[in-house]
């Protein structure tokens, strides 16, 4: 519990504040705060955030939620949980016509497929969010699906598929001047070149990763210095 949660929570509580206002609080404290490091507290948080969302007939943090929340059961292994809370986002998206929300809960979808290794239901999933993500020009959304269907290439030998979608990833997210983004394009694309046993070429690529994750003090900064490690 930080500064931070103490601020949102704040705001979750003050009931003079508008529902959605107090929605989007608990939504961060929920998402972004816990959801990396404490899945069971964030699922927590999110079905604060479902009863109220229903209460108030709040469709889409309904489906927020329930996204969050299928992250949570994926981070703890759950796969056929985290799937049900997924299906449930995806029919309040699709009900309400959230092609935002619609793109995120497949790409989560993706991403289950993505931990068993169903190399067809990932692409599959993947792919339709990244269709949906063009189709409302979510750039940072296009990149995450690129980023994704990349390193799903790359986990199945198909290397250069990988860099081609890596590449257009790295492209985009420097036009949008995303830095951790860019992080992990070149983490991501340096690994494809790790695995072709192209050596210099992913030193070069993690050594920018590191330079960029040690200006943000990306938590993940050290997975890229195992990474080159590996390389050496």
């Amino acid at each position: 519990w930080s500064r931070e949660s103490d601020s949102l929570w704040g705001i979750w509580k003050d009931e003079s504040k508008a529902d959605t206002v107090r929605l989007e609080a608990i939504q961060e404290i929920a998402g972004s705060i816990y959801l990396r490091t404490n899945p069971d507290t964030a699922f927590y948080f999110a079905q604060i955030q479902l009863d109220f969302a229903r209460k108030k007939s709040l469709y889409k943090y309904q489906a927020s939620a329930l996204e969050i929340q299928c992250l949570s059961k994926r981070h703890q292994g759950d796969p056929t949980s985290a799937l049900n809370y997924a299906n449930q986002s995806l029919k309040i998206n699709d009900k309400i016509g959230n092609k935002s929300g619609t793109a995120t809960t497949l790409y989560a979808i993706g991403g289950i497929y993505h931990d068993q290794e169903n190399f067809d239901k990932a692409s599959f999933y993947y792919n339709k969010s990244l269709e949906i993500s063009r189709e409302i020009s979510d750039k940072y959304a296009i990149a995450k699906c690129l980023n994704a269907i990349g390193y799903l290439h790359d986990d199945h030998g198909q290397y250069e598929k990988a860099i081609e979608y890596h590449e257009e990833c790295l492209i985009l997210r420097t036009e949008l001047r995303d830095r951790v983004g860019l992080s992990w394009s070149y983490n991501n694309l340096a690994r494809v070149y790790y695995h072709q046993k192209k050596y210099e070429k992913a030193v070069s690529l993690y050594k920018k990763s590191i330079s960029i994750k040690t200006k943000l003090r990306e938590f993940t900064l050290s997975e890229t210095q195992g990474n080159l490690g590996m390389t050496y």
